[in-house]
């Protein structure tokens, strides 16, 4: 920072209560009587930079009036508090009767299953007493064989 001071005028808002002393500071906190600023009216800024600072504000007040508007645009899109309740309402009974659907499947198929596994335990009795038939009607056989064979050779010897 430069050792120049700088003054620093003092101008109250309007609706703030307080009156203009006509008191002005130096950048350092002294007070600086008998300065003269701009046009006498503590103001300090010229038409032009106020034309500058108006054109700014301006421009900065019509970018948030289009952000804003694009907001609400977007939020009229947005689907109301009654709807959403009717779609999520759907898609929980979509849900649970997806969920019914494949367990009445599922519970169809294991019924179908032990109904199977009945019959399939019935068919490995039923195979297991005709294999067992099978197997005596073999050794009949084979009990007439060898006599038929003794036979056989006792004529063969004669």
């Amino acid at each position: 920072m430069s050792d120049e001071r700088v003054v620093i005028p003092y101008t109250p808002r309007e609706g703030t209560g307080l009156a203009d002393t006509g008191q002005r500071l130096h950048s350092d906190g002294e007070t600086a009587e008998g300065v003269s600023y701009g046009s006498g009216d503590g103001g300090g800024m010229d038409a032009d930079q106020e034309r500058y600072i108006n054109a700014k504000v301006d421009a900065v007040r019509a970018q948030n009036d289009a952000r804003f508007a694009e907001v609400l645009t977007r939020l009229e899109h947005l689907p109301s508090t009654a709807s959403l309740a009717w779609i999520i309402a759907g898609a929980v009974v979509t849900t649970v009767g997806l969920i019914l659907g494949i367990l009445a499947f599922g519970g169809d198929r294991f019924d179908g299953g032990v109904q199977v596994s009945s019959a399939s335990v019935q068919q490995a009795i039923d195979a297991r007493e005709i294999a067992e038939q099978n197997a005596e009607q073999v050794e009949a056989l084979n009990g007439k064989l060898d006599t038929l064979l003794e036979l056989m050779r006792d004529r063969v010897n004669e």
